[in-house]
């Protein structure tokens, strides 16, 4: 795993990037380079180069970035298309609809210095300079060892640009960089600069790959204090070497176990356990989908140290059950816990319509049956599991089951989400829910009607800055959706809806954007920069520009935006 300061200004789009270069790495893997293309076609070009020469046979990756949910996306992964530079080091992308698209040269090895790869294509356009500048890349590379001297298999490495540098990193590698069967690790495509390389985890864990207990975070050459880490120097090209990592003793663990049973005291047999540490004690235990009671309904959770625990019965993966769990909490001391009893109970119910407004496109109501919706719920009092889920049935109808009494917030399940789908607000028996659902024992809950959006419009634009754009700055756009359900902060409802929640996109090179899957409405387009400098007293500045507009059903609205940097709100 692999971590850095890219001078991005927002963390969220830093973690989409690194998201979709993953995705463009994986579909080379797997051969997808269908694209498709509206009737008027668009293209883009550029040139690569390396050290200012042109750089010749290297491929680049073109990916349409549509407005689907990052999760939808890693699982589905994205349509591309490819192209290979000219021994000029020219390449070009043709048959383009109008779009959002984004650019990278496939240089596993190389960093690229230049070149932001972002393009918003309007119909028909040409769209030229999109340009790379690259050059080679470093090499970290060492071993991981235990105390005594034998290999660590399988663990992931992390590298961090060292404190009070200003070096950066290009991400080439599609995968987590792990220790192979000799405890050997290799991390290469780095810029030049000063590095800090880890294994193991801040939170103490079990590895999900080895299952065996991690100790605390352990800095190269050996040590598990950030300010003792030492500090890799890489120079572009070269192998920094022999940079070795010897862990310290593991941590005492434990175990916990006990059974699940019914409100009758019958064992309840393959149920999924979670167990998570209360009050920042204890070791932090990522859902672990392998841990289930057995036919007599026993468990057991292994690689705890000292602390305080919650433990419960998950059924988020089998909703057929219709049940929900109470959590039994208990503290590990110097040895293991046994005879914990987990009681589970017959769930409650929420069910209703799901309906679409403002379109009488047969698709869009036709689609919601694609949907699921997930129900979480803020128990009255005590913990426990607290999500269902519910596909929405070809007669629109939707039943959500095995509730916690509690309060229920329903969304839409942002794995399997379509991104033109978007909740605009819940009704029950015709009311609007501004607040959660409360369900309570004896009390199913029927006649909610849960209101969609279909998000076929489009804002597009362009935006220009005055003033001079610190270095390594990016600009992003982004458009909220105005409505009566938002309060006056511009937040959205406890229901769900889109009401508040942006949609945003960054500019490209030539300071145009495009945002699309907007349901119809009116909305605030706002161009700023999360942090442009600092004022005379050291505080962040956030000069913007806001415009409002409308669009109608299927609508395209153009917004043109004019940022003066040497305002600040």
């Amino acid at each position: 795993m692999l971590e850095h300061n890219s001078g991005i200004a927002s963390l969220n789009r830093v973690g989409v990037r690194r998201l979709k270069g993953l995705l463009v790495a994986a579909a080379l893997i797997l051969g997808r380079c269908a694209l498709a293309s509206a009737a008027q076609e668009g293209s883009v070009t550029g040139r690569v180069t390396q050290g200012g020469n042109p750089a010749a046979g290297v491929v680049l990756v073109l990916t349409r970035l549509m407005p689907d949910s990052m999760l939808r996306e890693a699982l589905e992964g994205q349509p591309i298309v490819k192209s290979t530079t000219d021994e000029d080091g020219r390449y070009r992308f043709t048959g383009l609809a109008a779009g959002r698209y984004q650019v990278s040269p496939f240089s596993p090895s190389a960093v690229v210095n230049s070149g932001q790869g972002l393009v918003s294509l309007a119909d028909g356009a040409s769209v030229e300079g999109i340009d790379f500048d690259l050059s080679p890349g470093g090499v970290i590379t060492g071993t991981v060892s235990t105390a005594d001297g034998r290999p660590v298999i399988g663990e992931m490495i992390t590298v961090t640009v060292a404190s009070g540098s200003g070096a950066g990193y290009h991400a080439p590698q599609s995968e987590p960089v792990l220790t192979d069967d000799r405890g050997v690790y290799r991390v290469y495509g780095l810029a030049a600069g000063r590095y800090t390389v880890t294994v193991g985890s801040a939170m103490e864990a079990n590895s999900p790959l080895t299952r065996r207990h991690l100790q605390a975070e352990t800095f190269y050459p050996g040590v598990t204090s950030r300010d003792k880490a030492g500090v890799v120097e890489v120079t572009a090209g070269a192998e920094a070497s022999r940079i070795d990592i010897r862990l310290g003793q593991p941590s005492q663990t434990y175990q916990a176990s006990g059974r699940i049973v019914d409100d009758a005291g019958k064992p309840v047999p393959n149920v999924m356990v979670f167990c998570g540490s209360v009050g920042g004690t204890g070791s932090y235990r990522p859902p672990d989908p392998t841990l289930h009671s057995n036919m007599k309904g026993e468990f057991k959770i292994e690689g705890l140290v000292a602390g305080h625990y919650s433990a419960s019965a998950s059924f988020v993966l089998d909703q057929g059950m219709d049940l929900y769990s109470d959590a039994t909490g208990f503290e590990v001391k110097s040895s293991d816990v046994t005879g914990l009893e987990i009681r589970v109970h017959k769930g409650l119910s929420i069910s209703g319509v799901a309906v679409v407004e403002g379109t009488d496109d047969p698709a869009a109501s036709a689609g919601l049956s694609t949907l699921e919706l997930w129900a979480t719920v803020v128990p009255f009092e005590g913990g426990g599991s607290g999500v269902s889920r519910s596909k929405i049935q070809p007669d629109n109808s939707f039943r959500l089951t095995g509730l916690h009494p509690g309060r229920v917030q329903i969304t839409l399940n942002r794995f399997v989400q379509p991104a033109r789908y978007e909740i605009l607000r819940i009704e029950h028996n015709g009311v609007a829910q501004k607040e959660e659902i409360d369900v309570e024992v004896g009390s199913p809950v029927s006649g909610v009607r849960i209101v969609f959006g279909y998000g076929n419009c489009v804002i597009h634009g362009q935006v220009t800055v005055q003033g001079e754009l610190p270095r390594d700055t990016d600009l992003e756009v982004y458009a909220v959706r105005l409505g009566d359900a938002a309060d006056s902060s511009g937040s959205p409802s406890a229901a769900g809806g889109i009401l508040g929640t942006d949609h945003s996109s960054e500019l490209d090179p030539s300071g145009r954007f495009r945002i699309e899957g907007l349901v119809p409405g009116q909305y605030e387009v706002t161009v700023t920069g999360p942090s442009l400098g600092k004022d005379e007293k050291g505080r962040p500045k956030y000069p913007s520009a806001k415009q409002t507009v409308t669009v109608a059903n299927a609508s395209d609205a153009e917004v043109n935006l004019t940022l003066d940097l040497s305002k600040a709100q």
